[in-house]
């Protein structure tokens, strides 16, 4: 008897799919409901960044107003901050402050004496892993027309090919990195 019901079922079930698709195509026309509004259509919409950021190369040239300095620096997503070369670094208080006296050199190749107060004292390790102590002064460094006041450390940069060192503490937020090139930016 179970096998007979399973056939007469199947039998009606032939015939009531047509009928069953045919009742919600022509019923999905209907609104039974209360005054819908029609389905809103979502739409992707891409956003293009209003300001995009600069890309700059791993040598570029920076700029220091507060010295009147202009020189080429290495690009170094590795370093945490800014490094400028400095020997002869005499620090001097003067009441609650200490201030540095420093030579560092211009890219015309003279060597300049300079004087910036002492942010503080850091102790930072290099890539060939030794630690050393720094002095760090606070100053406006400009990199193509982005112009920010950041933390630079005081380095005797004499054996390396840059004197000054770009770090996060001015790339972060600001720049994309392209290592392929030089001088984006222009010279």
């Amino acid at each position: 008897m179970f096998l007979t019901s399973f056939k007469n079922m199947k039998k009606i079930q032939k015939f009531l799919i047509p009928i069953n698709l045919f009742f919600l195509t022509n019923c999905s026309l209907l609104h039974f409901t209360k005054d819908e509004p029609p389905p809103v259509e979502k739409k992707v919409v891409i956003i293009q960044t209003q300001y995009p950021k600069p890309l700059v190369g791993r040598v570029e040239w920076i700029d220091m107003p507060e010295f009147q300095l202009r020189i080429r620096s290495r690009i170094d997503t590795g370093a945490k901050s800014c490094s400028l070369h400095a020997t002869n670094i005499v620090p001097e208080k003067e009441g609650d402050s200490i201030f540095v006296s420093y030579d560092t050199v211009g890219n015309d190749g003279k060597s300049m004496r300079l004087r910036s107060k002492v942010l503080y004292e850091s102790k930072v390790t290099s890539t060939n892993g030794k630690s050393e102590s720094r002095y760090v002064i606070r100053t406006k460094v400009k990199l193509g027309k982005v112009s920010e006041t950041v933390n630079v450390n005081l380095n005797d940069r004499t054996n390396l090919t840059y004197n000054f060192l770009v770090g996060r503490n001015l790339l972060m937020g600001n720049f994309v990195v392209d290592v392929s090139s030089s001088h984006i930016l222009g010279d």
